[in-house]
C-alpha cells in the first residue's frame, strides 16, 4: 500500500494523485513530481467569467498527465498536479482534476468531490460571461454531475474525440462552433454585412461543415445578422425563435424547439442552435 507523501495537498490516488497550490514554483524530489498547466491552457474569458477550462482543455491535461505517470522514472514518485494560489487558478485546477478522474479514472461524483468538499478556503463558483453581478453559479460539484452524466449517456468518450477538429472549429475564425452531441451543435452567430454580400471566411466554413455533417436545422435565438437564405439555399431548415439576452425562452418556444428537434433527429440529422455569441442563450 502506497504511503501518502508529507506534503502540503489534496490526496487523490493515495501515493500517487495530488492537487496543491502554491505561490511558488516546487521543485521535484526523489519521492515527488510537480506540474502545472496554468500557462499552457488557459481560459479566454470573454469578461467577468474565469472558466472552467473546455473539453479540449481536458483532453490536453489527461495527456500531459498520463505522461508522468507512466514515465519509469516517476514509477514509485507521487505527481503532484499544482496551481498558482489565486482562487479562480485554484478552482479551474480542482475542477479539471476532478473531471479527469471522473471520465478517465471512472470515479463516482461522490469519490471525486469528497478530497476537496471541507477544503479552505473553498473553490469559487463559475459565473456566466458578463459584466453585472451574477445572479445565477454553478459549482464544481455541477460541473462534475455534468461530466458524469454526460459521461453516462455517452456524449463524452475521450477514446474517440477529435481534438485537432474541436481546437480547429471553436476558433473565431473558423467557425466558432461546437459539436455538442451526435445530434446538437451550439454556434455563435455568422455574420453579413448585407443580404446577398460576399460571405466572409467564418460563415463560409459553418456552411460547408453543416452541409457535410447533415445538419438539417437551424435555429436562431438572437436578432438577424446574417440572410439566412444562405443556409436554406442549401437545403438547411432555418427557424427563428428569438428574445431577449439573459432571458429564458417562452414555454412555446421550449415546446417548438422540442418538436422541431425531435423531428430532425427521428430523421437522422443534427440541430445547429445559435444566438449572438453562443453562449447564454444557446446553453
Amino acid at each position: 500500500m502506497p504511503k501518502r507523501p508529507d506534503i502540503d495537498a489534496i490526496e487523490f490516488l493515495k501515493g500517487r494523485v495530488y492537487l496543491g497550490a502554491y505561490s511558488y514554483h516546487p521543485t521535484d524530489t526523489d519521492e515527488l513530481v510537480y506540474f502545472t498547466v496554468e500557462d499552457e491552457l488557459p481560459y479566454n474569458a470573454f469578461h467577468l467569467d474565469f472558466g472552467p477550462l473546455h473539453i479540449g482543455h481536458l483532453y490536453r491535461f489527461a495527456v500531459v498527465l498520463h505522461s508522468i505517470l507512466n514515465d519509469p522514472s516517476n514509477k514509485n514518485k507521487a505527481v503532484v498536479f499544482y496551481s498558482s494560489t489565486g482562487a479562480k487558478e485554484r478552482t479551474n485546477a480542482a475542477c479539471i482534476l476532478c473531471c479527469y478522474m471522473v471520465l478517465v479514472q471512472n470515479w463516482s461524483p461522490h469519490q471525486v468531490l469528497h478530497p476537496i468538499a471541507q477544503h479552505d478556503p473553498p473553490f469559487m463558483p463559475y459565473r456566466d460571461a458578463g459584466y453585472s453581478h451574477a445572479d445565477f453559479e454553478l459549482s464544481i460539484q455541477d460541473i462534475v454531475y455534468g461530466m458524469w452524466r454526460a459521461k453516462e449517456r455517452q456524449m463524452i468518450d475521450i477514446t474517440s474525440f477529435n481534438l485537432e477538429e474541436y481546437e480547429q472549429y471553436e476558433r473565431v475564425d473558423q467557425g466558432d462552433f461546437n459539436v455538442i452531441s451526435k445530434d446538437f451543435i451550439a454556434f455563435a452567430s455568422p455574420k453579413q454585412s448585407r443580404p446577398g454580400s460576399n460571405l466572409n471566411e467564418p460563415f463560409k466554413k459553418v456552411l460547408e461543415y453543416f452541409v457535410s455533417n447533415d445538419v438539417q436545422l437551424v435555429v436562431r435565438l438572437n436578432s438577424h445578422l446574417y440572410d439566412k437564405n444562405e443556409f436554406e439555399k442549401r437545403g438547411i431548415k432555418h427557424i427563428d425563435m428569438i428574445f431577449d439576452d439573459g432571458t429564458c425562452p417562452t414555454m412555446e418556444y421550449v415546446q417548438k424547439f422540442v418538436g422541431a428537434a425531435e423531428t430532425v433527429i427521428s430523421n437522422g440529422g443534427k440541430i445547429a442552435v445559435h444566438c449572438k455569441a453562443g453562449l447564454g442563450r444557446t446553453g
